[in-house]
């Protein structure tokens, strides 16, 4: 099994070659479970407000594709659950918590 680090860099370098690497600033990997109660990747990949079209053009989904092959590739076979978040989205989650 991959570490979280590892993970991390595969995610991001998936986003870099799909998304565009001016529109990411970083993911965030931790551990999830599935619909099923398997181990799963939560990845919340941040993202700049400039992702928008980028996302919408399908490119997430290349980038799942990408990220499962890779996985796939290192005998790693959790699922990839993603979300996207810009900072300011994480900052105003953070916000509504205190």
């Amino acid at each position: 099994m991959l570490t979280f680090k590892e993970i991390e860099r595969i995610t991001m370098q998936a986003a870099a070659d799909t998304i565009g690497a001016r529109h990411i600033v970083h993911a965030v990997v931790k551990p999830a479970t599935n619909a099923a109660g398997e181990d799963a990747l939560g990845i919340t990949m941040v993202v700049k407000p400039s992702a928008h079209q980028a996302l919408l053009a399908g490119k997430s989904l290349d980038m799942l594709v990408q990220i499962l092959e890779k996985l796939g590739a290192m005998e790693d076979d959790r699922w990839p659950i993603i979300s996207y978040a810009t900072e300011k989205d994480l900052a105003l989650d953070v916000d509504s918590e205190s």
